[in-house]
C-alpha cells in the first residue's frame, strides 16, 4: 500500500509507551468505501427483492408464516412468477435469499453479521 490508500487505512495504536502504525482497516475509523459497499447491496437487495412477488415487502416472519402456511398452494397465481410457476419461483427466492446473505456477510466492514447469520439458520 502506498500514497493516499495507506494514509486513508493507516491508524496509530499504542504499544509499550510508543505509537506504532496499524494497517487494520476495521479499526473503527469511518470510510466511505464501507458506506459504498452497504449501499450497493442495499440496493441490490432491495431491486431484487422487488422482482419477486413472494418477497416483496414482507418482513422475515412474514415470509417464513407465508411459507409455512397450509394454505399456500391453494392459489400460488398470487405469489408465483408465470415464466418459472410456483417451485421455479421458490427456487428463486432461495437462490436470491443464498446470494444476499452471502454478499452481506462477506462485505470487508467492520460490522457483526448476527442478522444474516439468523437468517442463514
Amino acid at each position: 500500500l502506498t500514497g493516499k490508500s495507506f494514509e486513508a487505512i493507516r491508524t496509530w495504536t499504542p504499544s509499550f509507551g510508543t505509537y506504532k502504525p496499524s494497517l487494520n482497516p476495521c479499526s473503527g475509523h469511518f470510510m466511505w468505501r464501507d458506506i459504498f459497499l452497504v449501499a450497493m447491496v442495499t440496493c441490490l437487495n432491495s431491486v431484487l427483492s422487488a422482482r419477486l412477488p413472494l418477497l416483496h415487502g414482507k418482513s422475515q416472519p412474514a415470509l417464513l408464516s407465508m411459507l409455512f402456511d397450509k394454505t399456500l398452494w391453494n392459489n400460488p397465481d398470487e405469489w408465483s412468477l408465470e415464466m418459472v410457476g410456483p417451485v421455479g419461483t421458490l427456487g428463486l427466492c432461495l437462490l436470491f435469499k443464498v446470494v444476499m446473505t452471502t454478499l452481506a456477510m462477506s462485505i470487508p466492514t467492520p460490522t457483526g453479521v448476527v442478522a444474516p447469520a439468523m437468517i442463514m439458520g
